[in-house]
């Protein structure tokens, strides 16, 4: 099983929100994206993991990291 963290539109008022990151780039596109870190579902990779999509920096990823930290805290 991994976790899995839905990447939605990004608005002003979803930015607001501690554990939402803002995405500038994602999928070579330049549009802002949100990864929405209260959203998570554990998923079975062997099963319903089709294909790698894209690659987040690890600038993001840290920041991902600290998002779920304050989410179980």
């Amino acid at each position: 099983m991994i976790q899995v963290v839905p990447i939605t539109e990004w608005n002003d008022k979803k930015a607001r929100i501690l554990t939402n990151i803002t995405i500038t780039r994602y999928r070579k596109r330049s549009k802002k994206s949100v990864a929405d870190c209260l959203q998570t579902c554990p998923i079975d990779y062997r099963e319903r993991l089709v294909g790698v999509k894209g690659e987040l920096s690890t600038g993001v990823m840290q920041q991902i990291d600290v998002a779920f930290k304050v989410d179980l805290d």
